[in-house]
């Protein structure tokens, strides 16, 4: 698998490339709780942030609506 497979998803009808917070955790070893707080506290502008950052949510194991960023 090439490296950069981990870090991306590309959309099959648009071939947009993104990223999700929860990649970006597991891909730093980091607890996605830390990402997605580092996300709504990064210093920029909300519109910014509500353009670049989208807002979604996924089912846990435990069913529970979870929030990540795309």
């Amino acid at each position: 698998m090439n490296p950069v497979e981990k870090w991306v998803e590309i959309d099959q009808q648009t071939g947009q490339t993104t990223t999700t917070s929860l990649i970006v955790a597991d891909v730093f070893g980091k607890r996605h709780t830390d990402v997605l707080r580092d996300i709504r506290n990064l210093s920029c502008s909300d519109d910014f942030r509500k353009s670049n950052f989208g807002l979604y949510y996924y089912m846990s194991l435990q069913n529970k609506n979870m929030p990540y960023f795309e």
